[in-house]
């Protein structure tokens, strides 16, 4: 596959996905808050034709940026965004008060 990402730490999205059993043919590191431009999407288009890849996998924070660039992609490639979910496994009542402590 192939993955993007637009978030403060892109190499940690990588390693995720390492982690994950992903075999990753390329990774295109953003930097944080990019706007995706139609450029964008043609650009990773053309990397993942070059690398022989149909699917593509970006995270949940940047696939809502991308609904509208939805008609740019071909039917023969998929577009996934990762969902993460973070769980507290330790000292959750601590971590509530904390964060409740600076509203």
């Amino acid at each position: 596959i192939g993955a993007f990402a637009a978030i403060g730490d892109p190499g940690s999205f990588q390693k995720m996905l390492d982690s994950l059993g992903a075999r990753l043919t390329f990774f295109s590191p953003f930097r944080d808050h990019h706007q995706y431009d139609e450029g964008d999407m043609r650009a990773l288009l053309q990397l993942a034709r070059k690398n022989s890849v149909a699917t593509l996998v970006t995270t949940q924070k940047d696939g809502v940026k991308l609904l509208s660039f939805l008609r740019l992609w071909p039917k023969e490639f998929s577009l996934f965004s990762l969902r993460i979910r973070m769980v507290i496994t330790k000292n959750q009542d601590e971590f509530t008060h904390r964060i409740s402590s600076l509203f």
